[in-house]
């Protein structure tokens, strides 16, 4: 969602909360709007991972170059 504006720019249904699954998301709404300047999150965890150092998510395969 686009805070200034209120637009959702991107959105998916899911049957589990995964890296892959957002990961998805992102790039429909990047494609079609761009990369944003900034990504601002509500710091809630919607992807599990087993500790900090032990994460279970590739979002590295995610380059915003």
């Amino acid at each position: 969602m686009d805070d200034a504006s209120r637009l959702v720019t991107c959105y998916g249904v899911f049957d589990e909360a995964t890296s892959e699954n957002a990961i998805k998301v992102l790039r429909e709404g990047f494609r079609e709007y761009g990369i944003p300047d900034e990504i601002f999150t509500d710091l809630e965890q919607f992807v599990p991972s087993r500790n900090r150092d032990g994460a279970k998510h590739n979002f590295k395969q995610l380059k915003m170059v």
